[in-house]
């Protein structure tokens, strides 16, 4: 991502981060991998993962969304957020 990023330097082009998908499907840690590119992020989706699976409830997984915030805050990201609805057809 940011190998594209350097090369197209617009201000409303940017990261809709996952962190859900950067821990399953990426190998690192949402910790490591968001401080090298918060500050390219404009929207992050709000999704867990544990064991393997993203389609977990958010907050019984093995992102820490506190981390995953305080990275953000540091870079006073101000974009959007949103949960990513998984299995279920309740909003519980």
């Amino acid at each position: 991502m940011l190998f594209v990023l350097d090369r197209v330097p617009r201000s409303n082009f940017g990261i809709c981060y996952d962190p859900g998908n950067v821990l399953i499907h990426g190998g690192t840690r949402p910790k490591e991998d968001l401080a090298r590119m918060a500050d390219h992020v404009r929207a992050i989706c709000l999704k867990d993962a544990g064991e393997g699976d993203v389609q977990i409830p958010l907050g019984s997984g093995n992102v820490d969304f506190d981390v995953v915030f305080g990275i953000l805050r540091d870079q006073r990201f101000s974009g959007p957020a949103w949960v990513e609805c998984v299995r279920g057809n309740t909003l519980e």
